[in-house]
């Protein structure tokens, strides 16, 4: 077993790679950390965390996190990293990663570095 021995990056220093509400609550990412607030932004107990602990199964190429959001009215959540994109729900990932431009339909479009859901 390998201890990642990194420090936890400060969430002071802003530079997050993502912000996201997802299942009731604020999901900060940067690096391969994720902080979790609650309703009133009150830090969640035992974070930050890795994403592979919040997140398991996820394949270990999206242990940092461009940009993120959860289908509306679903338990389903998709992830982007570099130039790919994951479907995940509580069970874990629901496809395997395909690259963006399946998402997109766009060859010009490299990398997702944003996402979010507005809806009633």
């Amino acid at each position: 077993m390998q201890i990642d021995l990194s420090p936890i990056p400060s969430l002071c220093d802003g530079n997050f790679d993502t912000v996201a509400y997802l299942k009731g609550d604020v999901y900060v990412f940067k690096q391969s950390y994720i902080w979790k607030f609650d309703r009133d932004f009150v830090l969640e107990n035992d974070f930050p965390m890795k994403v592979s602990q919040v997140f398991p199964n996820l394949p270990k190429r999206f242990e940092r996190i461009d940009a993120v959001y959860q289908i509306p009215y679903e338990d389903e959540i998709v992830f982007f990293s570099g130039s790919e994109y994951i479907t995940y729900d509580i069970r874990g990932p629901i496809y395997t990663a395909y690259n963006i431009t399946r998402y997109t339909y766009d060859p010009d479009v490299v990398k997702i570095d944003a996402a979010m859901v507005w809806c009633k």
